[in-house]
C-alpha cells in the first residue's frame, strides 16, 4: 500500500532546514506509537473517565489541577523520573526558533 503525506510548506521548509526525517506511525496501531499511546490511555483511565465539564476552559482548569496534584508527580516505571522533570529538561532545550507559522492555529467554533 502506498500512502502519501502532505506537509504544509512552512513545516516542510522547517524540516529541511533542521535536517530531520519523519517517521509516520500507522493509524489504529498502538504498538507503533509507543509511549504516546500509553500517555493517552493513562489520561483516559486516570483523569477523564468520570470528569464532568461544561466547556473547554473548565476541562483545562481541571486537567491542570490534576497534573499538579497527580499526573506530573508520579514516577514513571521506565524512565524512573517524574514527567514534570522530563518536561522541564525538554522545555529548556526546545528549539525556540520554531516559528508560529509552522504550528497550526486552532480556532474555536464558538
Amino acid at each position: 500500500m502506498i500512502v502519501i503525506y502532505f506537509l504544509t510548506a512552512e513545516f516542510e521548509s522547517y524540516r529541511k532546514v533542521k535536517g530531520f526525517q519523519l517517521h509516520v506511525c500507522r493509524k489504529a496501531d498502538p504498538e507503533s506509537k509507543g509511549k504516546i499511546e500509553n500517555v493517552v490511555g493513562f489520561i483516559k483511565k486516570n483523569f477523564s473517565k468520570y470528569r464532568v465539564y461544561s466547556n473547554i476552559d473548565s476541562w483545562n482548569e481541571q486537567a491542570l489541577s490534576w497534573l499538579k496534584r497527580t499526573g506530573n508527580g508520579k514516577i514513571h516505571n521506565i524512565t524512573k523520573k517524574r514527567p514534570i522533570e522530563v518536561f522541564d529538561i525538554e522545555n529548556n532545550t526546545y528549539d525556540r526558533s520554531l516559528s508560529n507559522s509552522v504550528l497550526p492555529t486552532l480556532k474555536s467554533k464558538n
